[in-house]
C-alpha cells in the first residue's frame, strides 16, 4: 500500500504557485498518495489543466460549518488538556501581532477538523508549504494526532514574523527551503536547530511543459528577465 502524505497550503488552486503543484504531482508519479488540504478554497478564472489531475483528493471545508464545530467537540472530548493547551499557546504566542492572532485563530479550529479527516484517511505525513499558518496547521494536527510534518520554507514567511518559527522547526521531522540563503539566515537565527533537519530545494519547471525556445540573436540591449507574478511581495519596484 502506497505512503500516504497531506499537502497544506494556504490556498488551492492558485495560478501563481506552479511549484507546488508539480512538486505533488511528480510525487504522485512517484506512488504516493497525495491528499490536499487548502486552509482557502481559491476562486480564479483562469487555472492550471494540470490541476484537474488532483482534484479528486482536494479536501474543501467552511470554517462555519456543523463539522467544524463536531470536530472541536471531539477533540474536546478526546484530548481536552491538548486541545485547550493549543488555544492557550496560540494567543499567548501570537498577542505580539494582532493580524497573525486573528488569523491563527482561525487556522486552529480548521486544523482540528482537518486533523479528524487525516485520522480517517490513515494520513502517514503531512507537508506544509509556507512557514507560516500552514505550518501552524501541521503542527496543530501533530498536537492532535501525533501525524509527522515537515515543512517549506520560501521568503516572507521566515522574514517578516518569525513566531512560533523555532517550535514549528523544532517539531517538525524536516525543513525544506528554497535557498542556500534561506538556510544560512535559518541556521543563524536558531544554531544548531536546523541544520541537521533542513534541505535546499529550489522551485523548478517541467521543461516538457515550460520549453525553452529558439535563442535570440545578441543585441547591445540591456535586458533584466524576472520570473515572478505580479505581487508587492516581489518586488518589482525596485527594479
Amino acid at each position: 500500500m502506497s505512503q500516504k502524505v497531506a499537502y497544506l497550503m494556504s490556498r488551492f488552486p492558485t495560478i501563481a504557485e506552479t511549484f507546488i503543484l508539480y512538486e505533488m504531482l511528480e510525487l504522485k508519479r512517484l506512488g504516493l498518495q497525495i491528499e490536499i488540504f487548502p486552509l482557502i478554497r481559491q476562486k480564479e478564472p483562469v487555472r492550471h489543466a494540470e490541476v484537474d489531475k488532483l482534484a479528486g483528493q482536494v479536501h474543501y471545508h467552511q470554517l462555519f460549518s456543523v463539522a467544524t464545530v463536531a470536530a472541536q467537540l471531539y477533540w474536546f472530548r478526546k484530548k481536552p488538556k491538548r486541545y485547550l493547551q493549543l488555544w492557550w499557546k496560540i494567543i499567548r504566542t501570537h498577542l505580539k501581532s494582532l493580524k497573525f492572532l486573528s488569523r491563527s485563530l482561525v487556522v486552529l479550529p480548521l486544523a482540528a477538523l482537518y486533523a479528524r479527516r487525516m485520522e480517517e484517511l490513515a494520513i502517514n505525513h503531512i507537508h506544509a508549504h509556507w512557514a507560516t499558518h500552514p505550518t501552524l496547521a501541521a503542527y496543530i494536527i501533530k498536537q492532535l494526532t501525533g501525524i509527522s510534518y515537515s515543512f517549506t520554507a520560501h521568503a516572507d514567511d521566515i522574514y517578516v514574523d518569525q513566531t512560533m518559527l523555532d517550535e514549528k522547526i523544532r517539531q517538525a521531522n524536516f525543513v525544506v527551503t528554497i535557498s542556500e540563503y534561506n538556510r544560512q539566515f535559518l541556521s543563524e537565527l536558531y544554531n544548531g536547530l536546523v541544520a541537521p533537519k533542513t534541505f535546499v530545494i529550489r522551485c523548478g519547471v517541467d521543461l516538457e511543459v515550460f520549453q525553452i525556445r529558439a535563442a535570440k540573436k545578441p543585441n547591445d540591449q540591456f535586458t533584466i528577465i524576472c520570473v515572478a507574478r505580479l505581487g508587492k511581495a516581489k518586488g518589482h519596484k525596485y527594479l
